[in-house]
């Protein structure tokens, strides 16, 4: 398991997976009226 989590299978699992939850997510908050923001992982500085 240890050498899994660094190839390219195991970064595009992860990547859908956090996909599909987003996905949920704001389809959930649309559904009860309320509002979903994606933001970046790094913010902008400047």
């Amino acid at each position: 398991m240890k050498g899994l989590k660094r190839t390219r299978l195991a970064n595009s699992v992860y990547d859908a997976g956090w996909a599909a939850f987003a996905r949920m997510l704001h389809y959930k908050a649309a559904r009860y009226g309320r509002t979903c923001v994606t933001v970046d992982r790094f913010p902008v500085s400047s």
